[in-house]
């Protein structure tokens, strides 16, 4: 028997239908594109926690967000951790920037079946890292309360795994719109939200779902995330974020979440939907290097261009932006000039867009993603 013979190569193709973020620059797509094209920053002195023993005082922190405003029960916001109530925020707005009719479930007690399921959808949403955020405060309620304890498991809240875990807001994500599809969570540092575009992405291509929510939501402004940038160097200490600038001193941490809507092209065109672009293709490889360092002559992230240019089969004449990482650090920003100018004969235009929100960690991939998009959208 030829095996080859059962072999399907169909795939379907990939479209973006809807995008939400939720970022230190604003809540919503186009007030954050209009602060963008007036050279605004959402970067700012440190409200979060006190900064007096920290050279690290600014960072990109969401402001004036009201969990409220895109339907969470108010009885259990306090239930949940801000990257949570973020990453739901998002994909609320991104849903019906795509126009979906998804009524929403209850996610406040397990006590009944959700009444919306919808076997076709899914859902692609991580956090970079655990969110340490909700570490912290279990661990300073754990040393309140009987005198002369110093740990006291009674304080520590039974629902602290589902709030740091890095699947958490992907779990939410999928039981308040009956998401029953797959519901997959990449945790890859600052390329999660982006991985999970691309595991959406394939699920699709797959045909094991028709729509997935795909992208990320993270946050680095606490004390532990900002002490660990400090003292491996790579954050900012003169609190600004310059990539490719000779004078940069490294990243200004962020916050926020995105989501994107990925669709099956028939299935968007049916509904009538309107699409900010199609996902052609992906590339990624890794360097073999070392586990947070990046050697200057990046094979890693030129292997990646070039396997992304032939995976969408395009040639690098018809690439006319890019949009980089450009997180400021003295490694990174060589590192990236050297893959462009390696892969590309004509370098495209390049800008990134850290120095308006910080590094948004985990969702930063997916914020870029849709920030590009809407960018040429409104163009």
């Amino acid at each position: 028997m030829d095996v080859r013979s059962n072999i399907s190569h169909k795939t379907k193709q990939v479209v973006i239908t809807g995008m939400g973020a939720i970022t230190p620059l604003g809540l919503d797509m186009n007030n954050i594109h209009a602060r963008m094209c007036l050279g605004e920053t959402g970067i700012s002195s440190i409200s979060k926690f006190s900064t007096d023993n920290f050279k690290i005082k600014c960072a990109g922190e969401v402001r004036g967000f009201d969990a409220q405003n895109y339907g969470v029960d108010p009885n259990y916001i306090h239930r949940l951790s801000d990257i949570n109530l973020w990453g739901c925020a998002a994909a609320d707005i991104a849903i019906k920037d795509a126009g979906l009719n998804l009524q929403t479930n209850p996610i406040k007690d397990a006590s009944h079946e959700a009444k919306n399921r919808h076997l076709r959808f899914g859902v692609s949403v991580g956090t970079g890292h655990t969110d340490f955020s909700a570490i912290l405060d279990a661990l300073n309620q754990s040393q309140n309360g009987e005198s002369g304890i110093r740990f006291n498991p009674k304080q520590i809240p039974a629902n602290l795994f589902s709030r740091s875990r890095p699947a958490s807001t992907a779990s939410l994500i999928s039981i308040r719109y009956g998401l029953a599809g797959p519901m997959l969570c990449a945790n890859a540092a600052s390329a999660t939200g982006a991985v999970n575009i691309m595991n959406a992405a394939d699920a699709i291509h797959l045909n094991r779902a028709d729509v997935m929510l795909a992208g990320g939501a993270d946050s680095g402004v606490n004390p532990l995330t900002a002490a660990v940038f400090q003292m491996n160097k790579s954050g900012s200490c003169a609190n600004q974020c310059l990539p490719f600038d000779e004078n940069r001193d490294g990243v200004v941490l962020g916050e926020g979440s995105c989501v994107l809507v990925l669709e099956e092209l028939e299935h968007a065109l049916q509904r009538d939907a309107d699409i900010y672009g199609v996902i052609n293709g992906y590339g990624t490889s890794n360097d073999c290097f070392d586990m947070t360092r990046i050697p200057t002559s990046a094979p890693g992230l030129s292997d990646a261009i070039n396997l992304c240019l032939k995976d969408a089969d395009i040639s690098q004449e018809q690439i006319e932006y890019i949009n980089v990482h450009g997180t400021a650090t003295k490694l990174n920003d060589i590192a990236e000039t050297y893959a462009v100018n390696n892969a590309f004969t004509l370098s495209p235009k390049v800008s990134g867009f850290k120095g308006y929100t910080g590094h948004m960690l985990g969702a930063c991939g997916a914020f870029e993603v849709a920030m590009t998009l809407y960018s040429m959208a409104k163009k």
